[in-house]
């Protein structure tokens, strides 16, 4: 038995494994992470092979939570398993659902719900000369504007996979996505080779909204509206004083926070340039 520790916002989980193949899927999932246990592990994973050929089993403290043969769902289960044991009682910042990118020391957060679009315009920006951080989970360490990136592969709806036919060739590393009826799991290397870990803050604030048939506009948000809409993404406001609306606050009364409404991609870069110089057309 060997165990792959993910290491996040200064709190570990565990993840029991027993074949080649299982480290491999752990270094796919979490390989830009530490892999160090800081703390005892907030949860214990364990990474079997199931009864039926090529089929993997995960379970968590004893609980079944997969068995079966489809990589895909498989991965989406233990990063979703892993994020929120993560996350769920941490009190050192303010985890939010987001995805972010940088350029240089500009540091762009894109918070929203699940299907608004952050996974593709991260993409997207990444397309034009940004650096991905991540496409699920920002870490903002109390007192600070810091984005600390909950690293990952890009996770890409199927509407959202047009974006890598319009803007990237995919056809030479198809086998390294992970690719089911309704995601598909991309290295995010594939797009941004020259990655970097870093740690900007926060310069921007863009909420997307992914809808069809609207015009495509850029909407500036008062610092009321953006810390509203920064408390709806924010998913351990339980663990900090005052459910985060101080901390959040003292973030939107010094960065500038705008909704992108965005159908598609043709008139991002004169929506975004006035705000994001480095986008490239």
């Amino acid at each position: 038995m060997r165990t792959h520790y993910v290491s996040f916002a200064d709190n570990s989980v565990a993840i029991n494994y027993e074949e080649d193949a299982h480290q491999r899927l752990l270094e796919y999932l979490f390989g830009d992470l530490d892999s160090h246990e800081t703390t005892e592990p907030l949860s214990r994973l364990h990474l079997s092979q199931a009864d039926e050929p090529n089929n993997m089993r995960l379970d968590q403290d004893g609980n079944r939570l997969y068995s079966g043969d489809c990589r895909t769902t498989l991965a989406r289960t233990l990063v979703e398993k892993t994020l929120y044991a993560l996350v769920d009682k941490d009190d050192s910042g303010l985890a939010f659902h987001a995805a972010a990118v940088c350029a240089g020391s500009t540091g762009v957060l894109i918070p929203g719900k699940s299907g608004a679009g952050k996974s593709t315009l991260a993409v997207w920006l990444v397309t034009r000369g940004f650096n991905y951080l991540t496409d699920e989970l920002v870490h903002v360490p109390l007192g600070t504007k810091a984005i600390e990136a909950f690293t990952r592969p890009i996770n890409l709806k199927k509407n959202g996979c047009e974006i890598l036919e319009n803007e990237f060739d995919i056809r030479d590393t198809e086998e390294r996505i992970l690719k089911n009826k309704r995601l598909s799991i991309v290295p995010h290397r594939l797009i941004n080779p020259t990655y970097k870990r870093l740690r900007p803050d926060i310069s921007v604030i863009l909420f997307p909204h992914l809808v069809e048939d609207e015009e495509h506009r850029l909407e500036p948000l008062s610092k009321a509206q953006a810390g509203l809409r920064m408390v709806e993404c924010l998913v351990n406001g339980r663990n900090i004083a005052n459910h985060g609306f101080d901390q959040v606050s003292r973030i939107v009364r010094d960065v500038p926070a705008y909704v992108l409404h965005y159908t598609g991609f043709k008139t991002l870069p004169g929506l975004l340039s006035g705000i994001l110089p480095q986008v490239r057309a």
